[in-house]
């Protein structure tokens, strides 16, 4: 599986498509995204849930733990 990383901008216009991103904090390494640790999480919305982007990715960043990063990572499967 190929990822490629992208901007927030764009994942959050991936996102509000319904188009599934990944995201993980800044600091993780590739090789703990889905083997290891597993610190990777996928997410897609759809819209009956009406999950806000910006407030997703700010709950996620609040309780990220200092060593995976201060903010969050983009990517989007590739290939």
């Amino acid at each position: 599986m190929k990822l490629l990383k992208i901007r927030k901008d764009k994942a959050r216009e991936l996102y509000n498509q319904e188009k599934s991103i990944i995201i993980v904090g800044d600091k993780v390494s590739s090789q703990h995204f889905f083997t290891g640790w597993a610190l990777a999480s996928e997410i897609s919305i759809q819209k009956e849930h009406g999950r806000d982007f910006d407030k997703l990715i700010n709950s996620f960043e609040f309780y990220l733990e200092p060593e995976l990063g201060r903010r969050m990572a983009y990517y989007i499967r590739v290939g």
